[in-house]
């Protein structure tokens, strides 16, 4: 059985035990809530579209969260449960500063900040639910590493973000509302044209992990990820990139815990902006010189290529492909790594090869170029050596 202690005294003295919320299987909801900013977080000028996102790590501050409790005080009688609670309601009243709730999900720093509701169920049950607030919320999540994910945000898939991408609702789509303007004119109704406002997206996201432990990772992770300063990219399955940050946090209900499993689903809104001064730059990338090849030996060393992030950015995978070539020949692939020494066995004979090269950042965006090679003889051994001057993930 969940133990619940507020300031260290074991709730279940006063006959307390712990009940479920909707459509959980857990007494306590809140706790794995991300809490919104606090403060001004944009700024909507009259004469441009969309609104300014205030992103700067100068400008990011959060607020508390609110935590909810629900059980039982069990009793011999209804006077023996009220006598309960009451008894528990002192307890409270002498609480002069924030005090830990405890339990399995976690420890929390919290006072009781509304009514606390009891009901009656038969005569010996008192159904109970305490309403807390939590102003200050540890968040020391890790930031997720970007894996080159297609995607998903920021280039990291949302398997790796911890579960599966249930739906993105809103008006990605659509044209943004109008500004709202106030003009009086006496005589006939007035307007006024002006700019847009900016979209927002619903995300939801199920999160799926092991256990309790790997399941407040990927929350937390999430947390880090959508605090971190500067714009998130959503990119979708189907759709086009977007561009976001996050003001009002995110919830998560349905949580359901298990002996090797906990699952809850995460909900989202993510707000647009206009970024063109801050929307992240594509890395650039130069696939080098062009190379003729007068040897069987066929080795080069390609040192005038080059692939460099902007932005902030990191690069998260490099790839060298085959785009067409005469006479046909098969595809040509590298691994990522500090140093590579791949083998282009796509270059088999004599003939002109186009290779491109791609990069992606941890932005998601990618960029490519493009080298030619010339074989004049019959390759045997071409092993081209290339080397990159930073570190990738």
């Amino acid at each position: 059985m969940n133990t619940y202690k507020l300031n260290n005294i074991d709730l279940g003295s006063f006959g307390f035990i712990a009940g479920k919320q909707n459509e959980s299987n857990i007494a306590l909801t809140g706790c794995f809530d991300m809490p919104a900013r606090i403060g001004k977080t944009f700024h909507s000028w009259g004469d441009e579209h969309s609104i300014e996102p205030y992103v700067s790590a100068s400008e990011i501050q959060f607020g508390g969260r609110s935590i909810s409790l629900n059980g039982y005080i069990y009793g011999s009688g209804k006077t023996d449960c009220q006598n309960k609670a009451k008894s528990l309601f002192k307890q409270i009243d002498g609480f002069t500063d924030l005090v830990p709730l405890t339990c399995k999900w976690g420890t929390y720093q919290v006072y009781v900040n509304e009514p606390v509701l009891g009901n009656f169920l038969g005569d010996h049950a008192l159904k109970i639910s305490f309403s807390f607030r939590e102003p200050i919320v540890e968040m020391n999540g890790v930031l997720p590493v970007a894996n080159g994910a297609s995607y998903g945000i920021d280039g990291i898939s949302f398997k790796e973000l911890g579960g599966v991408l249930v739906s993105s609702n809103g008006r990605q789509f659509n044209r943004a509302a109008p500004k709202s303007q106030t003009v009086s004119v006496w005589g006939k109704e007035g307007y006024a044209v002006t700019k847009t406002e900016t979209n927002e997206l619903n995300l939801k996201i199920f999160i799926d992990q092991s256990g309790l432990i790997d399941f407040k990772n990927k929350i937390s992770s999430l947390s880090a990820l959508f605090a971190a300063p500067g714009m998130r990219v959503f990119v979708p399955e189907r759709g086009t990139p977007f561009s976001f940050f996050v003001k009002d946090g995110f919830k998560v209900t349905n949580v359901f815990s298990q002996a090797n499993r906990m699952t809850g689903m995460l909900e989202c809104k993510i707000t647009g902006g206009n970024v063109e001064a801050l929307a992240p730059l594509p890395p650039i990338v130069n696939a080098g010189n062009d190379y003729t090849l007068d040897s069987a030996i066929n080795q080069i060393l390609i040192t005038s290529a080059s692939v460099t992030p902007r932005s902030g950015a990191l690069i998260v995978s490099v790839l060298w492909e085959l785009a067409y070539t005469e006479p046909s020949g098969l595809p040509l692939s590298i691994l990522n790594g500090d140093t590579l020494f791949p083998l282009a066995k796509g270059i088999d004979h004599r003939g002109v090869y186009h290779l491109k090269l791609t990069a992606r950042d941890s932005n998601g965006n990618s960029s490519e170029a493009f080298m030619k090679i010339i074989s004049r003889d019959q390759p045997i051994n071409n092993v081209f050596p290339f080397t990159f001057s930073y570190n990738l993930l």
